[in-house]
């Protein structure tokens, strides 16, 4: 099992994630503070495993501490794109 620092965007979204060192852990706190550092802008740093991480590559976002679905959002092409 991995633990990692999953960096999230103001959506709940995942922009990445990086992995504790198996072979030689860093732990939540260092993990955060480096993740921190490469990533100041991001809004949510939440420390998590392997489910964690499935569910974000299920396409999933974190809001409010739970995993929810995120909506699809359908395009409609406009008038002019429909006659080209």
């Amino acid at each position: 099992m991995n633990n990692y620092i999953h960096i999230l965007d103001s959506d709940g979204k995942r922009i990445t994630s990086i992995v504790d060192n198996m072979i030689e852990p860093i732990g939540e706190t260092a993990l955060c503070e480096q993740a921190k550092s490469r990533y100041p802008n991001a809004a949510q740093y939440i420390y998590g495993g392997d489910e964690m991480l499935d569910e974000f590559l299920a396409g999933k976002a974190y809001v409010n501490g739970i995993f929810v679905d995120v909506p699809v959002i359908e395009y409609t092409p406009t008038k002019a794109e429909k006659n080209a």
